[in-house]
């Protein structure tokens, strides 16, 4: 790792004559300080940099421009201590940060290490730009293989991978891991989940992790690597999480992938002091909410007000209430997805589970695909898509379009539910009405699961509790049952036969 930049070294000075190096202002002593830039890969990343500036530039810019590379090493040291390179950053990231950073008071005290007032001038925007194309050109210059970088964009790892077809992020990083050693141990354990979870749920992973990695590098910053954990930073994590963390939201969650984080590591790496770290009663449990369904009359506001949207979303949000998909499982269909089979007509739905399923549909449900496939065709071009994306025919009807024109209908006719508050744009609460009405027209659990598109029937006795049909007679049979017991007791009383008597009467 290069710690001085020797001005000596560089193209137009060893070209320069004296006159023009006294001009200058620079002798063969003057350097650049790259002791800012701790890490090895930040810091060829800068020399680099520099290297290539001084075939453009002048000496008297170069000279100008040290001060610029000290402010902003200064801004790595003090900010960003454990960014060990520079394009594995979002630049909205670094960018930010330095904003917040910089203040004039930085800008002088650098300034007042070299006893003059040649970079007196110097501008947060001169500063600024010169940090843009640092970071453009170290990014333009990356060599790396996908998987040495600290970002992956999947797309380009040799590797399959799991992914909703609406999916438009297809990134997974690891810069939010504060320990260096740590996101080497995470990449490991991300490869081997690669083909067994999804995209959303390992950066679901990732992130509780690396706000436990920053815990670690405040309370326990000589830990380094996975192998080093024991119960009592996990205890004192929980006391933290508790007691310090002004927002809980969303905890629950994520201690659980922390859990199935650690237990994993446990098995990958062969360290059993990581499995059972966290134990299951660790993890708080989330508080029962009731499940939100539509009454038969807010169902049919929903299906009149399809009637007032844009052409294409109608059919879409129709097409979800009368299957009872997932909305993302709508937005993913393919134009060949009707099949004939035995005279029957059936469509086939690619789960964002990996699991496809077919379902029968009518006439009716035809007509409306194929009127949305010819719209696509018009509109979009070719497509593969029943519903797809106007300005990207090759991507489906992004989920943000639905819920925008979801909102529109409801602002414009106030749309309102039984209890007179106004409705939101809630998709899934579709699914529960399908899922309740199969319920309550007694289907079979079995057949509730497949037609819901679930692996098991551990899901139906959620749809079951939702239906007030449903719920009245359970509790109409649990209320004779009771009743029975209790006769049976009253029959040993005195006087049981005018308490009987009475009963009758009412």
């Amino acid at each position: 790792m290069t710690q001085k930049l020797m001005f000596s070294e560089l193209y137009h000075y060893q070209r320069a004559t004296e006159q023009q190096r006294e001009q200058a202002g620079i002798c063969a002593e003057d350097y650049y300080d790259l002791n800012w830039f701790q890490h090895d890969v930040l810091n060829v990343e800068v020399e680099m940099f520099i290297l290539h500036r001084a075939y453009e530039k002048p000496l008297h810019i170069l000279k100008r421009e040290r001060a610029i590379v000290d402010i902003i090493g200064w801004f790595c040291m003090e900010c960003e201590p454990y960014m060990d390179n520079l394009v594995d950053y979002k630049n909205g990231r670094i960018i930010k940060g330095f904003n917040q950073w910089f203040s004039i008071l930085r800008l002088k005290r650098v300034i007042s290490r070299y006893g003059s007032d040649e970079e007196s001038d110097l501008t947060f925007k001169e500063i600024e730009e010169y940090l843009r194309t640092l970071i453009g050109y170290s990014k333009e210059h990356d060599f790396r293989t996908e998987i040495e970088k600290q970002r992956w964009d999947l797309r380009k790892l040799e590797m399959p991978y799991r992914t909703k077809v609406t999916e438009r992020c297809f990134s997974i990083s690891f810069t939010n891991i504060a320990q260096i050693r740590m996101r080497y141990e995470m990449k490991k354990t991300v490869l081997l989940w690669m083909k067994q979870f999804s995209a959303g749920t390992i950066r679901g992973r990732i992130a509780a992790f690396a706000k436990f990695s920053n815990y670690l590098l405040e309370r326990y910053a000589w830990v380094e690597s996975i192998r080093q954990l024991n119960r009592d930073m996990i205890e004192d994590y929980l006391i933290y999480r508790k007691v310090e963390c002004i927002s809980t939201k969303g905890f629950s969650t994520e201690l659980k992938s922390l859990k199935a984080t650690l237990d994993e590591c446990a098995l990958i790496f062969e360290c059993n002091s990581l499995k059972g770290l966290i134990l299951d009663t660790d993890v708080p449990s989330r508080p029962k909410h009731r499940l939100q369904t539509y009454s038969e009359d807010e169902q049919k506001l929903w299906i009149e007000a399809t009637r007032h949207m844009e052409g294409q979303v109608g059919r879409a949000l129709l097409l979800h209430m009368i299957l009872g998909t997932r909305i993302s499982e709508i937005q993913s269909l393919r134009q060949d997805c009707i099949i004939k089979k035995e005279e029957h007509y059936w469509i086939r739905i690619d789960g964002i589970k990996g699991r496809t399923y077919l379902k029968p549909i009518t006439e009716e449900i035809r007509a409306i695909i194929e009127k949305a496939i010819c719209y696509t065709e018009e509109v979009c071009g070719a497509s593969e898509f029943v519903f797809a994306d106007k300005r990207d025919p090759a991507k489906p009807m992004p989920y943000s379009t639905i819920v925008y024109h979801l909102n529109k209908v409801i602002n414009e006719f106030d749309m309102r539910d039984d209890q007179g508050k106004r409705f939101k744009s809630k998709t899934h609460i579709f699914r529960h009405c399908y899922g309740v009405k199969l319920t309550e027209l007694h289907v079979p659990d079995e057949i509730i699961a497949l037609l819901l598109g679930h692996k098991n029937t551990d899901s139906v006795q959620v749809y079951r509790r939702m239906s007030n049909k449903i719920m009245a007679e359970e509790t109409r049979q649990v209320r004779r049952k009771i009743d029975d017991i209790l006769l049976e007791i009253v029959k040993e009383w005195d006087g049981y036969e005018d308490i009987y008597t009475f009963e009758r009467f009412l």
